[in-house]
């Protein structure tokens, strides 16, 4: 909490930004933005100064598709995760972040039951190396047999 603590806008106010997420060393940050027309997922060093900002450092595009949130990046930094859409499905994407951050073709990882609730806020909740995740789906109500003796 040292430093210049001023706020860094990360858009000209031309397009939206939402659901950032920093590198676990602090030195870039994914986010989704609407910048090319639709949401798709964007990285870019962290750290630049207010007027540095400007459309030739604008971050690079992580996702080739839609993107909608999820945003997560595993621990040693060489792959990020992100829900893509349509269809609904859990995305991953090997990256580099040295000498320069790059981003190779993302993947399909398998689908996702639609819808996932929340999913900007979900992106914390996977284990560091990304073997595993944890979603909020809301799933049809299921009528239970009177013999179970559960309280619907």
């Amino acid at each position: 909490m040292n430093g210049d603590r001023k706020a860094i806008a990360l858009s000209d106010g031309s397009f939206n930004v939402r659901g950032g997420r920093f590198s676990p060393d602090g030195k870039f940050l994914a986010y989704n933005s609407d910048e090319s027309g639709r949401f798709q997922v964007y990285a870019r060093p962290f750290g630049l100064t207010r007027n540095m900002i400007s459309a030739a450092n604008r971050g690079l595009a992580v996702s080739t598709g839609q993107a909608i949130g999820l945003i997560f990046w595993r621990q040693d930094m060489k792959e990020m995760f992100f829900l893509g859409t349509p269809p609904q499905q859990l995305m991953a994407v090997d990256v580099a972040t040295s000498p320069s951050f790059e981003a190779r073709t993302p993947r399909a990882l398998f689908p996702l039951p639609s819808p996932i609730l929340g999913p900007a806020q979900v992106s914390s909740i996977a284990t560091r190396d990304g073997q595993q995740f944890v979603f909020l789906v809301q799933l049809p109500a299921v009528q239970l047999p009177e013999s179970t003796g559960v309280q619907k």
